[in-house]
């Protein structure tokens, strides 16, 4: 940590650490937040540490907010956690589902292949045309 000095009380980055939190929840008077203020502008270690805490903020106001108000922190947290694995679970079922339905038009595909190298077309003669077939047209007569 870089240790700053000057006339006042509250100037080196041990003292401003303890400053950080009630600073970042705006609980301080008018002139300490100036003094911290200032300091962050020259010290990269103390804002590094309000980065740190205001990102820590922030991941629990997440958690906070999305579940019930007026319930233990415990209860929370878990509410969280089944809300996380409920949508993996939905997500891994998406994905099952899509899985086989592309399984099943790919061996319906490859079935309907082979049932033409297996089974050839076969060309139906109706009685009819096997009796036109036998019946010769006198010479000079053309369709």
């Amino acid at each position: 940590m870089e240790k700053t000095t000057g006339t006042n009380p509250i100037s080196n980055c041990e003292e401003i650490e303890k400053l950080l939190s009630p600073y970042l929840d705006g609980e301080l008077d008018s002139s300490k937040t100036a003094l911290v203020f200032e300091h962050l502008h020259s010290c990269t270690s103390c804002k590094e540490s309000l980065k740190v805490m205001e990102n820590w903020k922030k991941a629990l106001q997440t958690v906070f907010q999305e579940a019930p108000k007026g319930t233990f922190l415990s209860q929370r947290i878990l509410h969280s956690i089944r809300k996380e694995k409920k949508t993996q679970q939905s997500k891994r079922k998406i994905s099952y589902s899509l899985h086989a339905a592309m399984a099943i038009c790919a061996t319906l595909l490859i079935f309907g292949l082979l049932s033409f190298w297996v089974f050839p077309p076969i060309h139906s003669v109706s009685q009819n045309q096997k009796i036109i077939g036998r019946v010769s047209l006198p010479v000079g007569v053309s369709y």
